[in-house]
């Protein structure tokens, strides 16, 4: 739940992002829509897996062996949403930072560094793509988040460095 929290502050950041590449309207207005979007998609995926269906498995903590059984295409279905959650979010983050990225190197606000750093992201994602990595198991979620915290955390700093 802690995560759900914390995800208007993100937004909040984001916009600092959007206000200070306001040379760039356009690109860093996309961006920032979507992002707004990826974050809505980790919200939602975020409430059905941490609280909603966490409540929904301790109300059956005591069922048989045939009444869980009956639940597993629940389960399977949860986990077919949280993936389709998944792809909007990462998609949505890809498609922000290049956004944003460009908008750093044309308006020239922020450090060169931060620009080239989130293009590099992106090409890497894409490239992991088409080569058949897999970001939404475990392992390549927490890669995805890994690279996208670090690019948020060094604009942050840039951000704060800047004014």
């Amino acid at each position: 739940s802690i995560g759900v929290v914390s995800i208007p502050f993100a937004a909040y950041g984001y916009w600092g992002i959007m206000t200070r590449l306001d040379e760039v309207q356009f690109l860093s207005r996309i961006a920032f829509s979507f992002m707004i979007f990826g974050l809505v998609a980790v919200m939602i995926a975020a409430t059905l897996n941490g609280l909603v269906l966490t409540q929904f498995v301790q109300s059956y903590a005591q069922a048989s062996d045939e009444v869980i059984a009956s639940l597993k295409p629940i389960f399977a279905y949860n986990h077919v949403f949280n993936v389709a959650n998944d792809y909007i979010y990462m998609s949505a983050v890809a498609v922000s930072t290049l956004c944003w990225s460009i908008s750093i190197l044309i308006s020239r606000r922020l450090s060169s560094w931060l620009g080239y750093f989130g293009l590099l992201l992106v090409l890497i994602g894409v490239l992991s793509i088409v080569f058949g990595y897999i970001f939404t198991s475990v392992t390549g979620f927490s890669i995805f988040i890994f690279g996208s915290a670090a690019w948020t955390v060094a604009m942050g700093w840039s951000l704060r460095r800047s004014s």
